[in-house]
């Protein structure tokens, strides 16, 4: 009896001396990744903030703009390194869970508050207001892949079709569009998948769906890069709508059904468009903006559609146009990234490797590069063409390459094939029948045929 009060005792001490310490370093090394990442018995979590006096990580809803049921426990606290990165490994976090960081400043002026991770896998969907929101920590290697015989079309051979997912196609089982006053969803997108094959498409680039703020944009204005547009998903509650029709899709390739879990989630559901479009030899290149983030509202030059708790002045300084961290003192529509900075241009390349890798996407087209050139990322670009091909080689995945967009006359930056995209100047554009499409595909003059569509 008294050793089991001694160990009862034991236990209850143990408990209340590890609140008064900083999170475990356990799993935690110089190659922990950056983000939410789920581990062995837990989740390693791991953020930059170079000039924060504390950084803390929030798990669960802990409310919006202060903390109204959370408060500072040393044993959410992070532990900074030499190069400025937090870090803690805490047990027991699964799929699914919500979280957020809380970010301390200091200095005369600065300021204290959540911060949403600007690795966050996913965010988390509210009804009403969507922000301020929470992460999401996600599996990334939750999604079962069927796309394993997939080989990417030769880029002399590309086909694009490039389409604004936001008002693309919509119908309803009736077939009814149900596009007016409604943003289209990314499973609205696959009842088109069928259409391109016929249509001797071999390759699709949606306009950027990256998470950017408001419903209406062409997807330029992105402020949480890793995250897919939440106006994009489907809400669980709807997705009996659109069971029958990915399954329908994977039945004809020989594939067993999906369920309504797996098709749960923003992540989910775009690895589910890029899996169906593989399935019937279609490529998917993504759209990636990495000259800038956020664009102009009107409003003071330090918002750009930035909110307080995103990725702008992320260590919580007083708030400067030379204290956004990520960011440099000059715009392009949004604050330009700051490519003299290491961690700002790894953060950039890990976006990169994370299409790539865990979306399965076949390439990428940078847009606006000559920004990017302009203020100092000439070796940024060769070093993102680099390590995203490699990246891709790595996981055994063949590739198309990469592409940019740049004003005509200036020369290209770090790309593999020696071409650049861009619209209007060297692309050609065709708009006549399927026979011509198909027709187009011999024209090895124009090296690339891009099909632009607004609403088909």
């Amino acid at each position: 009896m008294k050793t089991t009060n001694v160990s009862s005792w034991f236990r209850k001490f143990v408990t209340l001396m590890s609140s008064f310490m900083p999170a475990s370093q356990q799993h935690i090394s110089l190659n922990t990744p950056s983000g939410a990442n789920l581990v062995s018995g837990g989740a390693t979590f791991r953020t930059w903030a170079p000039n924060a006096k504390e950084v803390y990580v929030v798990l669960g809803d802990a409310g919006d703009d202060t903390p109204a049921t959370w408060s500072k426990n040393d044993g959410d606290l992070l532990v900074q390194d030499s190069r400025g990165y937090w870090s803690g490994f805490f047990p027991g976090v699964q799929d699914g869970d919500l979280y957020r960081y809380w970010v301390v400043g200091q200095g005369p002026g600065s300021s204290e508050g959540f911060k949403r991770d600007p690795y966050a896998r996913e965010l988390e969907v509210r009804l009403g207001d969507w922000y301020p929101c929470n992460g999401i920590v996600r599996d990334s290697q939750g999604y079962h892949w069927h796309d394993s015989h997939f080989k990417s079309p030769d880029f002399s051979d590309l086909i694009i079709y490039q389409f604004h997912i936001g008002v693309f196609y919509a119908k309803d089982n009736s077939g009814r569009d149900i596009r007016p006053n409604r943003v289209c969803k990314i499973l609205d997108v696959i009842d088109r998948i069928e259409y391109w094959k016929d249509l001797g498409v071999n390759a699709v680039m949606p306009l950027p769906f990256q998470e950017y703020q408001g419903e209406n944009s062409l997807g330029y204005n992105g402020t949480d890069l890793f995250s897919p547009e939440m106006d994009y998903s489907v809400f669980p509650t709807d997705l009996p709508n659109y069971l029958p029709r990915v399954n329908r899709l994977l039945a004809r390739k020989g594939h067993p059904p999906l369920t309504i879990s797996e098709l749960t989630g923003q992540i989910n559901q775009f690895k589910v468009f890029v899996d169906l479009c593989h399935l019937f030899d279609i490529a998917v290149i993504a759209d990636v903006v990495f000259n800038h983030a956020g664009a102009s509202t009107g409003q003071t030059p330090e918002t750009y559609n930035l909110d307080d708790q995103s990725i702008c002045f992320f260590d919580r300084q007083k708030p400067l146009p030379q204290t956004r961290l990520y960011f440099k003192d000059r715009e392009h529509v949004g604050p330009v990234f700051d490519y003299g900075r290491p961690e700002v241009r790894q953060f950039l390349i890990d976006n990169a490797k994370m299409h790539l890798q865990e979306y399965h996407l076949d390439g990428l087209r940078y847009d606006q590069v000559t920004v990017i050139d302009e203020n100092g990322g000439w070796r940024f670009c060769q070093d993102l063409t680099r390590y995203a091909l490699k990246s891709r080689e790595q996981c055994k995945l063949p590739s198309i390459g990469t592409m940019t967009a740049h004003n005509a006359g200036k020369g290209s930056r770090g790309r593999r094939t020696g071409w650049a995209l861009t619209w209007g100047t060297v692309t050609s554009f065709v708009t006549a029948s399927a026979k011509s499409f198909k027709t187009a595909r011999n024209i090895r003059r124009s090296r690339l045929i891009s099909i632009r569509s607004v609403r088909p």
